[in-house]
């Protein structure tokens, strides 16, 4: 079984939109493009385990519930 980056993508946007927090502003606090962000949450990217951590985190959110 795979990750789906869609699905993960949306579940990320969610928590992002929960946060009250804009692309741009996350995007800052992970060390990520604005782009490359957008790409994430559109499932465009495939994302690595620590920028997932770093999400995860800014969000105040646990991988699990993102995944």
């Amino acid at each position: 079984m795979g990750i789906d980056y869609e699905l993960l993508g949306q579940r990320i946007r969610e928590a992002r939109i929960k946060a009250c927090m804009t692309q741009a502003t996350l995007s800052g606090i992970i060390g990520l493009s604005p782009a490359h962000y957008s790409h994430i949450e559109s499932g465009k990217a495939k994302i690595n385990l620590p920028t997932l951590v770093a999400i995860a985190q800014a969000l105040d959110t646990t991988i699990d519930l993102l995944l």
